[in-house]
């Protein structure tokens, strides 16, 4: 899945943790789950929380990416 958001707010961001925990208990059952979450390089904040959610999973692959601007 691809994440590439440029803004959300804290009702968005637990509506997205719920998703993620929902994946996370796929992929611990061997169904392999791949989310990229991409951010532009000066926006720090979408990085923290993109770093926050991988932080929170366990068996999902989280993938944090840099775009271009």
């Amino acid at each position: 899945m691809d994440f590439n958001l440029v803004y959300f707010n804290s009702s968005s961001a637990k509506a997205l943790m719920n998703m993620f925990q929902l994946l996370d208990q796929a992929a611990e059952r061997d169904v392999s789950i791949v989310v990229n979450w991409f951010y532009a390089p000066e926006d720090e904040t979408m990085q923290e929380f993109g770093e926050d959610f991988s932080e929170d999973l366990e068996h999902v692959t989280f993938n944090l990416v840099t775009t271009e601007g």
